[in-house]
């Protein structure tokens, strides 16, 4: 006697007969038509054993998980009876099994991201159910990227038993353009308004208009929330009606909405708030009554009050605004819910394989058997990417609520701890620069770092060492050695240094991001040029090359820096004051003093732009008399760099002595910067410089700070790997200066330097 169970890849066919086996046993179980599959893999994956006969109920469920691994077409299972018991018989057909992926008449979707989507490899085994999936997937991601129109066809071609080819076939066609976006019901609001926060728009001049499902996904729900922020709290989507034009290239988007009545805000009473002053709550109510409603302006008052609860470790508030409508005004009462406050329980450090613990918790604010504070969170993420350890930082809280405690989990991908790095830059003061450099950045896994950099170029050469430890014997003290040898060749003069420096930092707070620095610096300084180009010079000039001298210097600095990443920050501040003490008590033979500082501030705008603003200044001096601050201390503006001002010459902006700029000894520089973030390693940017430098800064007040050198243009930067940073910009100066260009277009070129 025997039972038997069909499965088909389409449908389930299940029919079971158990006949003569209610009382018998299964001795042995039977494996018959596999080829690719072990016989084992089978029998463990059915669940099936010998020993009393399955119920039906069981050999259903072994039917079902035979198939759901995609390996199996058919599946039979069966029953027959011996001499001294049953056997189990599992027959099965497998699915073909895909030799080749053959994707053709693709071309602006590549053959990697149509695979991805599909999910499906050589070797893997293909049903005709799969072949349905995989066809509606390649046509949704063609949706997605406009081709309303692309037609896909997939069909197999055996090659040999149970092997075949999978061939894709693609007719894109046209992308689909849209040629109107049509907005119904929106009476209180005019089509260009909310039109212009959308993604997806009409065909222009130099507008694509092409129409991406994605994109549109989105827009939907702005379009809504365009229409909540002008006073209608109400508004919602009915219908969208896609207009193909015959030819089937061109759509109209017919978008109707149901727009409800306008409201104003009426007043703000709030309870609840046992924990915190009344007077903090209100300071964050800062809507107005009778103010047009605005669901955004709702959300982010709401939103500021939940902040402070998060970062006094109420991570279990509630507000809830509860409206009350009179007319077409809505009054709102604050249903405040504080709970407990959270104390944090672990805090646990995931993916560190080469970096001990403690240097990773050495630079996280929160601890154990604290309060838990989002703000200390989110520093804490800063300080991990800022540390320069870590490519990549997961926070991950995990609440207990009936505990009141919250465990921190930080799951971090590091860097590459060695480099080797052989490669080139080119800026337009140096010219083309090979390098060659050897660094470890996180010696056995503790945080310290050392390097040696073999730089040589048309006009520099540099020789540096240097080592550095930021947390000297457990303590948040930064200790750093270097020593070098440098020439320059300017364009008048040349600079050769050689000497070392003592590095020391301290951590003043590490909740303001603040630190101190010290450096002291021994050089043996040597500016000198050609003595056949010596007599061309002006005396002043002359003066101030000649034989070497040594400078003996002591560099104290403050820096702030809140910024949430370093290379391409999109929030916070780095600001810095840097004093320089050379000479005098200090010993050497040159005597000066400098004092620059610097304010950058990053603002993330809305999609994926970011606002950057920057103010610096310098000031340099001699102790007694002016004349003692050496040519190479002095300021020019120009180009690209720390004292950039693109649309004029590199070094070519600030005081002259006959055709050579000489620099001041004050300067004032202002750039802004509005960046569009392309991917993770790129952004384009429209910048506009102002600044000067002056021969003092007495002179530069007496002149009410004129001129002001202008220039603005547009610029690109790119992280290239064994390089650093590309940056090219085109800028134009507005001023005609003599000697520095201007009125006219200049390239500025930079790779290898973080600018």
């Amino acid at each position: 006697m025997k039972y038997r169970l069909t499965l088909l890849t389409v449908l389930i066919i299940m029919t079971i007969s158990i006949y003569a086996l209610e009382d018998a046993r299964i001795i042995d179980i039977r494996v018959e038509n596999n080829n690719y599959s072990s016989k084992e893999y089978i029998i463990n994956r059915s669940g099936l054993d010998v020993g009393p006969a399955p119920q039906p109920e069981i050999i259903k469920r072994a039917v079902r998980d035979l198939y759901s691994t995609g390996i199996f077409e058919q599946v039979e299972i069966y029953a027959e009876k011996t001499g001294t018991g049953n056997v189990l018989i599992i027959s099965v057909m497998e699915n073909r099994r895909i030799d080749n992926i053959l994707i053709k008449g693709n071309k602006a979707i590549k053959n990697d991201e149509i695979k991805d989507v599909i999910d499906i490899r050589e070797g893997n085994f293909i049903s005709d159910n799969m072949l349905f999936e995989m066809q509606d997937k390649i046509e949704l991601l063609y949706e997605e990227k406009g081709f309303l129109n692309a037609e896909v066809s997939i069909e197999t071609s055996d090659i040999a038993q149970s092997r075949a080819d999978l061939i894709i076939r693609i007719e894109e066609n046209k992308q689909v353009r849209i040629r109107h976006i049509e907005i119904f019901g929106n009476w209180g609001i005019t089509d260009d308004k909310v039109k212009s926060r959308m993604n997806i728009k009409s065909k222009a001049l130099f507008r694509g208009g092409i129409f991406k499902e994605k994109e549109f996904k989105e827009d939907k729900q702005t379009i809504i929330a365009v229409i909540k922020e002008n006073g209608f709290p109400d508004a919602e989507l009915d219908s969208v009606v896609k207009d193909l034009s015959y030819d089937k290239k061109w759509l109209t988007l017919k978008i109707y909405v149901t727009q409800g009545d306008k409201y104003y805000f009426g007043t703000f009473d709030y309870s609840g708030n046992d924990e915190i002053e009344d007077r903090v709550i209100e300071r964050f109510i800062s809507i107005r009554p009778m103010t047009k409603f605005n669901q955004n302006t709702l959300d982010e008052m709401v939103g500021r009050i939940y902040e402070y609860y998060m970062n006094n470790g109420f991570i279990y508030v509630s507000v809830e605004p509860q409206e009350e409508r009179t007319d077409s005004v809505i009054d709102y009462h604050l249903n405040i819910t504080e709970n407990k406050q959270a104390v944090v329980r672990f805090i646990d450090i995931l993916g560190n394989e080469k970096t001990e613990d403690r240097v990773i918790r050495r630079e996280i604010l929160a601890r154990p058997g604290e309060i838990f504070r989002r703000s200390e969170v989110v520093l804490s993420s800063n300080n991990l990417y800022r540390s320069g350890l870590l490519e990549n930082v997961m926070i991950n809280p995990r609440p207990l609520r009936e505990k009141g405690m919250v465990d921190i989990e930080f799951d971090v991908v590091e860097k590459e701890t060695g480099q080797f790095n052989i490669g080139a830059q080119y800026n337009q003061v140096d010219g083309i620069t090979g390098n060659l450099k050897v660094g470890l950045n996180n010696i056995m896994g503790k945080g310290v770092s050392s390097s040696i950099l073999l730089e040589k170029g048309q006009r520099i050469t540099n020789f540096n060492g240097s080592f550095t430890e930021p947390y000297l014997m457990g303590y948040p003290v930064l200790l750093g050695v270097d020593g070098y040898y440098i020439t320059k060749d300017y364009t008048y003069y040349n600079d050769r240094r050689t000497g070392g420096k003592i590095r020391t930092g301290y951590t003043l707070s590490e909740r303001f991001s603040t630190k101190i620095y010290l450096t002291y610096k021994l050089e043996n300084v040597h500016l000198y040029t050609d003595t056949a180009a010596v007599q061309f010079l002006d005396p002043w000039i002359q003066d101030q090359l000649g034989d070497p001298k040594m400078l003996s210097e002591l560099s104290p600095s403050i820096v702030r820096d809140t910024r949430n990443h370093s290379l391409y920050p999109t929030a916070g501040q780095l600001t810095g004051l840097y004093l320089n003490f050379a000479g005098s008590v200090l010993g050497g033979q040159i005597d000066y003093w400098k004092i620059s500082g610097d304010i950058r501030h990053y603002q993330n705008l809305p999609w994926k732009f970011v606002l950057m603003t920057r103010m610096s200044f310098g000031v340099v001096d001699g102790y007694s008399d002016p004349n003692t601050v050496p040519l190479s201390e002095r300021f020019r503006l120009g180009g690209v760099g720390y004292w950039g001002l693109r649309g004029y010459y590199d070094r070519g902006v600030g005081p002259y002595l006959d055709a050579y700029c000489i620099g001041g000894r004050g300067a004032l520089l202002a750039n802004i910067e509005l960046r569009m973030k392309l991917n993770e390693q790129a952004y384009i940017l429209a910048f506009y410089d102002i600044g000067n430098a002056w021969e003092n800064m007495t002179e530069a007040y007496n002149n009410n700070f004129t001129p002001l050198y202008q220039g603005t243009g547009l610029g690109v930067r790119m992280e290239i790997p064994m390089m650093g940073i590309l940056g090219i910009d085109l800028g134009y100066g507005f001023t005609d200066t003599r000697h520095a260009g201007g009125q006219r277009w200049e390239p500025h070129f930079q790779i290898g330097t973080t600018f």
